[in-house]
């Protein structure tokens, strides 16, 4: 049987020894989601007219995404094209008063 390398890994290791490490570390892996782990806290499920608390998980829930993602604390969202807005609004700007002077 002929051995790939990957190039990435500094050390030779054939896709099938890979592919049972893997295998391995998925299933210990679903064992302890399956369980709950360690490093898991443990959740109660949140009933409807529990409406604070719902609010609370979900913004910790959303710090927990935009950490994850490097997104910054004062991101605001669309900002990106109110900039993108003001510049070109400020080039129409300055072409209409040129026009405005050569007239």
């Amino acid at each position: 049987m002929k051995s790939r390398l990957i190039n990435t890994v500094p050390c030779r290791v054939d896709e099938e020894e890979i592919d049972k490490r893997c295998d391995a570390l998925r299933k210990e892996l679903q064992a302890k989601m399956n369980k709950g782990g360690r490093d898991v806290a443990p959740r109660k499920p949140l009933k409807a007219h529990q409406v604070h608390e719902l609010a609370d998980a979900k913004i910790k829930e959303s710090e927990r995404l935009r950490s994850a993602l490097k997104i910054s604390k004062d991101y605001e969202e669309g900002s990106h094209w109110k900039r993108q807005e003001e510049r070109l609004r400020k080039a129409m700007e300055r072409e209409s008063s040129a026009q405005k002077e050569k007239e």
